[in-house]
């Protein structure tokens, strides 16, 4: 593949790229061509997760082909691409998650090469990373077309409409709250209110920063477990789970590096999810993963046990290039992960050689080989290594939330957001699906006002509440009027006297 893309004058490895690793740019270059070779040659911009079906040669009964388009695997993809040398693959890419997009605004968990769903479902970083796509472009100035009718401002309204709960998470397994989930869609947002305010769209605009403010001041409440002092991922049980994505918050710019919860759930991270191999370090994803190699070795057949994953590596370190440090260690595990044909796996086998398995410590599993996202992530960390800064890093959102106070953003209600309690003096806004008028009370309905709605032109209506202040301990009571409906519940939530956000959990 490599060499007929030269013969062919197609872009090559930026230089800068491929002189940056620990191995004379072996691998960075077997990465460039493996991210090529994944783009359908007849569907072009459809690029696979990897070309092949992980334990399908053992347990023929329980194929998961990764030759399937998942647009969050498109993004990191098309990303490392554009970063590397080759942004026209990006915009290829960009074209085909358009032509893949629901009229909802939404895509599939995972289509098939030539369109169609495959897995139905929706993760709410799948839909906002398609926007981070866009913008990513459109700094290369690589676009060629508008996409914020077309593909950012339908998916905005879904995140609008399903956030801030997700029914999967980054790593397509059941969950309520990610920490990667919802600072994605915060971005997504951010940026989608960018592209509204060119398209002289303000009410959007203005509706769309609102909604990231609050979700991006709620992280922690949602996301962040003081008895582990680590974010965690909440399922529908309301059980937590500790895992590695909430580094996605530093990568995008919503937290600095040395935010002292960054700081301490890394080292909750490498207590429970860090192994060590011959070649270095590399992490498992989260508590209780099931899918890897059974502790004896035997092919995952349904259930198993989770094992490390160079992707992982290749990530933490790119976070430490964003903390300010380079760690050529972790830059020649992964490259050591690649073997001697320069093919990353999903996962890498973290325990004793099992010689029945023909397993080694720190050899692939039979897990898919080679993996896009990890042969990705690495060519971002030598970007990034080159740069100075993540390529996947949103300027925007790092200028609003590093340089002002998001604690008090306006409190969001909507009825997938039951807000009950609220800080005192802070604004609150009630997020409704049409126009209406809201009556609201903080007497106990002795004397009610009525609020009118105001459109945001992105499906919602949306009523700025005045409180002007009420005393800690006010109930304030609402009811909703359609004007040919009046919705039979009253909706209340307390003023807290307490400072920062309430410790509601927002239903799915």
């Amino acid at each position: 593949e490599a060499l007929t893309a030269a013969a062919a004058g197609e872009p090559d490895l930026t230089p800068a790229v491929a002189q940056t690793g620990e191995d004379g740019g072996r691998l960075a270059r077997s990465s460039f061509a493996i991210l090529r070779a994944l783009e359908d040659k007849t569907f072009r911009g459809a690029f696979s997760a990897g070309p092949s079906s992980p334990w399908d040669n053992l347990v023929p009964e329980l194929q998961r082909p990764y030759v399937l388009v998942w647009p969050r695997e498109v993004y990191h993809i098309a990303t490392a691409l554009i970063a590397a040398g080759d942004p026209d693959a990006g915009l290829r890419a960009l074209h085909n998650l358009v032509g893949l997009q629901a009229e909802d605004g939404s895509w599939p968990i995972s289509a098939g090469i030539s369109g169609g769903t495959h897995w139905r479902g929706l993760a709410l970083d799948q839909l906002a990373l398609p926007i981070l796509l866009a913008w990513r472009l459109g700094v290369a100035d690589r676009l060629d077309f508008d996409p914020y009718p077309t593909l950012i401002r339908p998916a905005a309204i879904k995140i609008l409409e399903t956030g801030p709960a997700t029914e999967f998470d980054r790593w397509d397994q059941a969950a309520r709250l990610s920490p990667s989930s919802v600072g994605v869609a915060v971005a997504g947002l951010l940026v989608a209110a960018e592209f509204a305010r060119d398209a002289h769209e303000p009410a959007a605009s203005d509706h769309m920063e609102a909604v990231a403010d609050y979700w991006n001041s709620q992280i922690e409440t949602w996301c962040y477990s003081k008895p582990r002092a680590a974010y965690v991922t909440v399922d529908a049980a309301g059980q937590h789970s500790l895992g590695v994505e909430f580094l996605d918050l530093v990568r995008y710019g919503l937290r600095s590096p040395v935010d002292p919860k960054v700081i301490a759930s890394l080292d909750a991270v490498d207590a429970v999810l860090k192994v060590e191999t011959p070649h270095g370090p590399a992490w498992k994803r989260y508590e209780g993963d099931r899918y890897g190699d059974g502790e004896d070795g035997r092919p995952w057949d349904g259930d198993g046990l989770g094992r490390g994953w160079p992707m992982l590596t290749a990530e933490r370190a790119a976070y430490g290039v964003t903390a300010g440090l380079v760690s050529s260690r972790l830059v020649r595990a992964v490259e050591q992960f690649g073997g001697s044909i320069g093919v990353l796996p999903e996962q890498v086998w973290d325990g004793p050689d099992v010689a029945g398995w023909g397993l080694s410590h720190g050899g692939p599993t039979s897990s898919a080989a080679p993996y896009g996202a990890a042969h990705a992530q690495y060519l971002k960390l030598l970007a990034a290594i080159a740069q100075g800064q993540s390529p996947d890093l949103i300027e925007p959102v790092q200028r609003r939330y590093a340089e002002r106070d998001c604690t008090q953003a306006p409190v969001i209600w909507s009825h997938r957001n039951l807000v009950s309690r609220i800080p005192q003096g802070r604004q609150f806004r009630v997020q409704l699906p049409r126009q209406a008028g809201v009556w609201f009370s903080v007497d106990g309905g002795i004397t009610a006002r009525l609020a009118t709605s105001i459109d945001t032109s992105l499906g919602f209506w949306t009523v700025d509440l005045p409180l002007e202040l009420p005393a800690p301990g006010t109930r304030l009571e609402w009811t909703i009027d359609y004007g040919d409906t009046r919705e039979e519940v009253t909706y209340a939530v307390e003023v807290d006297s307490l400072p920062g956000m309430p410790n509601h959990l927002p239903t799915r």
